[in-house]
């Protein structure tokens, strides 16, 4: 239990004044004079620090009918009781643990310094924190806001991204089959572009060939024509020689020229072939554009769809940017729901504490009932004895004569049975236990 300074009496009046109490210095001097005023300055307190009421406690009042003899007897002391609970409970608060009956029925002057003492250092505590509690306060509501806020920003980022994934489906599908379009197109475009490059190639091998084979039979020519010059420079020169020279010398010039026959045709069959590769060549050619001509256009396909590409892939970044943030606003929901979850636990913790308080109440209120039963039981006798009591006195009145002296005797030691009695029931009242603290 903490301590607290005690005040001086101005301090105490000034402080109560300030609350508009109606409490005086004549009520703090001599508090068993105006134990009435005191009682109501506690229960006002009450008010002020607990929100703690009598009219609230009268209307929440239970009395169990069913174990409490002549309930409609203890209507008021059970609201008194529970109106003196919660000004216990305030002052077990504010650092006093010993306040009890004796100071709610019979207050002190020093003791009534000390509660009030510790009621307004309470007070001044919880005026000081007050802001801070309120502040707390909004600050759970505010993370509770961001919470909830922060749920619904990461479900309307999860449809989003849902939808942007159904609506990108077909498009990755379409991507995908491009880009196999793709690797086909380069591949026949690769095999184009060979076989192109191949007939260029021959092309042009072919033009060299028919050109070496020109030149070659310009040669040919050429030699023949030499030859048959000097075939007519010979005879017109020559001397008359023998017939078998003569035909020795035209058969070998026969063959020479056989010779030549034969290799200008050979050369001739070269530049046929040689000419009809050009022409096949030529034929071909428009052939190649055209496959050129397609090489270009599946070029531009390919660099449409790598476009096409691009702007799914930024659509996929924007994707996962907005996965990060759905992580970030997950971690906040986390964070958040673990303040709640903190939250609902002193909830819990506060109900638990409240259940705990209310079972000691019902056992103290139990025990009192049983108490009081007990003490109503053994009263019962008492005055049944009494009555039989006063019966045979009346009795004895009518038949004796009793002197004033003894008749005066007897009722001093009446008085003293009754004064022996009403002691011991308040000796069994001050064994009872503690009157539990109020909720």
């Amino acid at each position: 239990m903490f301590s607290f300074p005690l005040l001086t009496n101005a301090e105490i009046l000034a402080c109560l004044d300030e609350l508009e109490l109606g409490f005086t210095e004549a009520m703090l001097l001599q508090p068993e004079k105006h134990r009435d005023e005191v009682r109501n300055v506690f229960e006002q307190l009450a008010e002020l620090c607990c929100g703690l009421s009598r009219e609230d406690v009268a209307r929440h009042a239970r009395i169990d009918v069913d174990r409490l003899p002549y309930s409609q007897l203890h209507e008021e002391s059970v609201v008194e009781l529970a109106v003196f609970r919660g000004v216990a409970d305030l002052l077990r608060r504010s650092g006093v643990a010993d306040f009890g009956l004796r100071d709610w029925h019979a207050p002190s002057t020093k003791r009534l310094k000390k509660h009030l003492s510790g009621v307004i250092n309470f007070a001044k505590f919880r005026e000081d924190r007050l802001a801070e509690y309120v502040q707390l306060c909004q600050q759970r509501d505010a993370i509770i806001e961001d919470a909830a806020t922060a749920q619904r920003d990461a479900l309307e980022a999860q449809d989003e991204v849902s939808n942007v994934e159904r609506e990108t489906y077909d498009a990755r599908k379409e991507v995908a089959s491009a880009e196999d379009a793709t690797a086909v197109f380069a591949t026949d475009a690769q095999a184009f572009g060979r076989i192109v490059a191949s007939a260029s190639e021959k092309r042009d091998d072919l033009v060299d060939a028919a050109r070496v084979l020109g030149e070659d039979i310009t040669n040919s020519l050429e030699e023949v024509r030499l030859r048959d010059e000097e075939c007519a420079r010979l005879r017109d020169n020559a001397p008359v020689q023998t017939p078998e020279e003569l035909e020795s010398r035209i058969e070998a010039m026969q063959q020479e020229l056989e010779a030549i026959d034969s290799a200008h045709a050979d050369h001739s069959q070269e530049l046929e072939r040689a000419m009809s590769e050009a022409r096949r060549c030529q034929e071909a050619a428009p052939i190649i554009q055209r496959c050129a001509s397609a090489v270009e256009a599946v070029e531009a396909d390919v660099a449409a769809h790598r476009a096409r590409l691009a702007e799914l892939r930024d659509v996929e970044r924007q994707g996962d940017s907005s996965r990060a943030e759905i992580r970030q606003l997950d971690d906040c929901l986390k964070v958040a729901d673990g303040n709640a979850d903190l939250a609902r636990k002193r909830v819990d913790d506060c109900a638990e504490q409240a259940r705990l308080r209310a079972d000691r109440d019902a056992r103290a209120l139990s025990v009192l009932r049983d108490e009081l039963q007990r003490l109503e039981r053994e009263a019962a006798p008492r005055q049944a004895l009494r009555r039989h009591l006063e019966a045979r006195a009346v009795e004895v009145r009518k038949n004796v004569v009793v002197e004033d002296v003894a008749e005066d005797a007897w009722i001093d030691a009446c008085a003293a049975d009754l004064a022996a009695a009403l002691r011991a029931t308040h000796a069994c009242a001050r064994e009872l236990p503690p009157p539990p603290v109020l909720a």
